[in-house]
């Protein structure tokens, strides 16, 4: 059994605004529900709501939203590179507990 949501979106000049009625929305948090529908995936959107995903998605670069976007996808990657550090920092401290 799962767990319908609704999530709304209103863009009004550069800004865009949504709503999900999931608890983590409701507390004024990440919500992977509208993070979905801005990035254009369209998984899980239900009924006639498939065919406005991509019009949401359109709306994204020109707004400040799309900025937030932008600077998430660089802390991302960034997150990526000291994941893969950390790694290496790992192994020569297992290698060098070895010697």
């Amino acid at each position: 059994h799962s767990i319908s949501y609704n999530a709304s979106f209103r863009l009004d000049g550069n800004n865009l605004t949504a709503w999900c009625n999931c608890a983590k929305s409701e507390l004024g948090q990440y919500c992977v529900h509208v993070l979905r529908i801005l990035l254009g995936e369209d998984k899980g959107v239900v009924g006639e709501n498939v065919d406005k995903v991509e019009t949401v998605r359109s709306w994204v670069s020109s707004t400040d939203v799309g900025a937030a976007l932008m600077e998430l996808a660089a802390a991302e990657m960034v997150l990526d590179t000291a994941k893969k550090e950390v790694v290496i920092a790992k192994e020569k401290v297992a290698q060098a507990i070895r010697d």
